[in-house]
């Protein structure tokens, strides 16, 4: 079924007058069919005439205009920029590619260059090659060249000399005395190896054992040489006539000495005297001068090898015989024996005295040596009593030590009006005598025997006339406080490992004495 003319509202909607059905119009559609009822229906489209705009709708429309207008600028604006952008990107892109290209060209020519230089230095280096390569052939031309002008000059020398062609026996005598001379040569080298050996082995066992006759080795050396020289000669390098023939083959001539030595014995005939009369033709073209000196190199070796370990050695034991560095002996003694302890020998004084200056000594000793030599010195007023182990002498060295010990030195204060106290300080009684023991020209040992008990295993000293001679030394027998606080005192500021307050302690100490 089909309706004529059917308006559209402002919605763009048409109403199906059958069923009331409300449908939607599309931009050019002309026809439209209800769904619904299946009518179609004839879209028409009402004109209608432009009204008045109010004032605000056509700000609006400016305004949206404007923006509208704005918008197309910015995109417009945004195209341009993003077009620079992408051509300048493209110029930085070509610019960029052309770098490349240009360090490539530049690396390929540095390249070329390099391999130009290069092969010019090879043509270079091969024509060097070259011309020394010629100029050594050359030299050895020349050379050769001069040996043979100079074994031509041999030749017509000798043949000037000779009025006959050599005989047999007469070239085997000229070449065996050079060949002899070579073989003392040989003979030499040999025996000096052999020497050297000798040289070294005997100073290695002077320098084991500690002997001191060095000079024994040089003599065994000396003898060896003596007696290897001639026997390496008639031993190994006499020539015999084969090795004569074998040397004067080396000319050249194919076994003929060789084989004229081999048929020597034999019976003569025909190809035999001709066979001869060939090898003394060409052995008289020749020189026993040609022959050269041959030494092997193993044998320089050997001999080089063995005079240095001789050489060597020797000085080794000669230093030890002078007692520069250690022997042999000395070093496997040091190897094999333990090392021995340390013992400390402690020296104290009880009293007022001094053991050595000292107020305490200690005494370090390896077992089974003997300490140091001390001297027990007693202060003004104060006598020495003896030690505590109950030695009397003053003097004393400890022997053998085996173990850790201790010694006390014992000093009694005098009592007034006894030896070595008086009133005027000087030791004498109240009438200003000298005590007996004191005289001068008398010696210790003429008063009372107890005063002065004989030495003993621990103690050493000799006594003399005149002030107390112990050892060659003058002893006074205690020096005054004065002198013996001076020394304390200085020895003390002069020690770095006691402290201020120690040194305060013993300067303290030193003052109550004297109060």
């Amino acid at each position: 079924m089909q309706t004529p003319n059917t308006n559209i509202n402002k919605n763009y909607q048409v109403q199906c007058p059958c069923c009331s059905t409300a449908l939607r119009v599309k931009k050019g559609d002309s026809f439209l069919t209800c769904p619904t009822c299946k009518m179609v229906l004839l879209v028409k489209v009402k004109t209608r005439l432009p009204q008045k705009k109010d004032a605000a709708a056509l700000a609006r429309e400016e305004k949206a205009a404007a923006k509208a207008a704005a918008k197309a600028e910015r995109q417009r604006l945004r195209a341009e920029a993003a077009e620079d952008k992408a051509l300048k990107a493209k110029e930085n892109e070509l610019a960029r590619t052309q770098t490349a290209e240009t360090a490539l060209q530049k690396k390929e020519d540095v390249a070329l260059v390099r391999e130009a230089k290069a092969a010019s230095k090879a043509l270079k280096k091969a024509e060097r090659q070259r011309l020394r390569a010629e100029a050594a052939e050359v030299a050895l031309q020349k050379k050769e060249e001069r040996v043979l002008a100079k074994r031509n000059a041999i030749l017509a020398k000798e043949r000037a000399n000779r009025v006959r062609p050599l005989t047999q026996a007469e070239i085997f005598k000229i070449y065996s005395a050079r060949l002899r001379k070579e073989a003392w040569i040989k003979a030499g080298f040999a025996a000096l190896a052999v020497a050297f050996t000798v040289l070294f082995i005997s100073s290695l066992a002077i320098w084991l054992t500690g002997f001191k006759f060095v000079w024994l080795s040089l003599i065994l050396w000396a003898a060896t040489i003596m007696v290897a020289t001639p026997a390496f000669y008639f031993g190994k390098f006499a020539p015999s006539k084969k090795r004569v023939a074998q040397r004067m083959d080396a000319f050249g001539l194919e076994e003929r000495m060789l084989t004229l030595v081999e048929f020597e014995d034999k019976e003569d005939s025909y190809m035999l005297r001709r066979q001869r009369e060939d090898a003394l033709a060409a052995i008289n073209n020749f020189s026993a001068k040609f022959i050269k000196f041959a030494v092997s190199v193993a044998m320089v070796v050997a001999v080089s090898v063995s005079a240095g370990l001789g050489i060597a050695m020797t000085t080794v034991s000669a230093l030890s015989a002078k007692g520069v560095i250690k022997g042999g002996n000395e070093i496997i003694e040091d190897m094999t024996t333990p090392e021995l302890p340390e013992y400390e020998i402690t020296y104290e004084v009880e009293g007022e005295g001094f053991i050595n200056g000292e107020l305490f000594l200690i005494d370090t000793v390896k077992q089974g040596e003997d300490g140091i030599e001390v001297v027990a010195e007693e202060m003004d007023g104060w006598a020495f009593e003896g030690w505590s182990d109950g030695v009397k002498d003053p003097i004393r060295v400890v022997t053998n030590v085996t173990c850790n010990m201790e010694f006390k030195a014992i000093f009694v204060e005098l009592e007034e009006g006894e030896p070595g106290e008086g009133e005027d300080g000087e030791g004498g009684d109240e009438s200003g005598n000298v005590p007996q023991e004191s005289q001068p020209g008398d010696k210790p040992g003429d008063g009372d025997p107890s005063e002065h008990p004989p030495q003993n295993a621990q103690g050493s000293g000799q006594w003399e006339p005149n002030n107390q001679i112990i050892d060659g030394e003058t002893f006074y027998g205690g020096s005054t406080f004065d002198n013996a606080y001076d020394t304390a005192m200085g020895e003390t500021a002069g020690n770095g490992d006691i402290s201020g307050d120690g040194q305060g302690m013993i300067g303290g100490y030193m003052n109550g004495i004297q109060q």
